[in-house]
């Protein structure tokens, strides 16, 4: 008899399910807010509410205050630097291409 630690119908790794933890992410960064750090958040985000605008025609000017104006974004204005909003920008470009 083989001592599996998996138990049947049970996915393996339970904790791993990509989804799942993407998801609790989402529900904790909405109740924690948004920080510059979530590149990929804000991006989509911007992506959502403005979906006529094209990212790469943005400056970086524009898109700071744009990512500040997010109802969900909860940082300090003074950490945003040019490799964060570049980070952000290309994100915003995959979803706008996509």
């Amino acid at each position: 008899m083989s001592h599996s630690p998996r138990a049947e119908g049970v996915p393996w790794p339970l904790y791993g399910e990509i989804g799942a933890a993407n998801s609790f992410l989402s529900k904790q960064e909405s109740v924690m807010g948004l920080k510059w750090s979530d590149s990929r958040e804000i991006g989509i985000a911007l992506s959502e509410k403005f979906p006529d605008i094209d990212p790469e025609t943005i400056r970086f000017t524009d898109l700071r205050e744009w990512v500040l104006g997010l109802d969900e974004f909860d940082d300090d204005a003074d950490r945003s630097g040019e490799k964060i909003l570049e980070a952000i920008q290309l994100v915003w470009m995959e979803e706008h291409e996509g």
